[in-house]
């Protein structure tokens, strides 16, 4: 009889777990057919969501270090992730970011966003990963354009739109849409939001405080 209750238990646990996850995938995939045009700091636009399984080998880490704390590799004792919602998008005119939410039950209420560095240009969703592993809806995004490899900086020749993003917008209206893309996932306000970052990222910290 114990046995058998052993493994009536694991089994219910199993379902639940599954009725869980898809839940989430459905509540997830829902953020790409919301309008966040008229959010603060908007237009924006969710270009895809969808849940991800955490692989057994655990998160991916950047390969160089952060203002986070973290030089890769790296194992910090933070709790396990299994799943996130991984959020793709934009806020006009180019400020692509990516926003990883994880599960309700993982949530610490809080933000947390990774400034790009250098001359940003890329989107590294590896840099929400310090965020996300202690349980915080973690944002990164390309610094408000597109480059080339290395120190290019030819985007912002004749482009002062660009130039302002890059300078200090682009931070600012991702974080405001990542705020309200996560309150409509969570159905629950953010309580406290944090930035970090080095090189430009640390300049982006400063420009945001101020």
């Amino acid at each position: 009889l114990i046995a058998y209750m052993g493994l009536s238990e694991v089994a219910d646990g199993q379902a639940d777990d599954a009725s869980a996850s898809a839940a989430e995938a459905r509540q997830c995939a829902a953020l790409s057919t919301k309008n966040f045009e008229q959010v603060d700091g908007g237009p924006a636009v969710v270009t895809s969501a969808r849940v991800i399984d955490v692989p057994t080998s655990g998160l991916e880490w950047p390969t160089y270090p952060t203002l986070s704390g973290f030089a890769s590799p790296v194992t910090p004792p933070f709790r396990a992730i299994r799943r996130y919602c991984d959020v793709i998008g934009y806020v006009a005119p180019e400020n692509k970011f990516e926003l990883k939410l994880p599960s309700p039950a993982d949530w610490n209420q809080k933000l947390f966003f990774e400034a790009c560095g250098g001359f940003c240009g890329t989107l590294d969703g590896r840099l929400c990963n310090f965020g996300l592993a202690p349980g915080y809806a973690s944002v990164t995004s390309n610094g408000g354009h597109d480059r080339a490899s290395g120190f290019d900086a030819a985007w912002g020749a004749h482009a002062p739109e660009l130039q302002n993003d890059f300078g200090w917008r682009s931070t600012h209206v991702v974080t405001l849409v990542a705020k309200a893309i996560a309150t409509s996932y969570y159905s629950r306000p953010i309580a406290h939001a944090y930035i970090a970052g080095n090189s430009k990222g640390g300049q982006a910290v400063l420009m945001e405080a101020q």
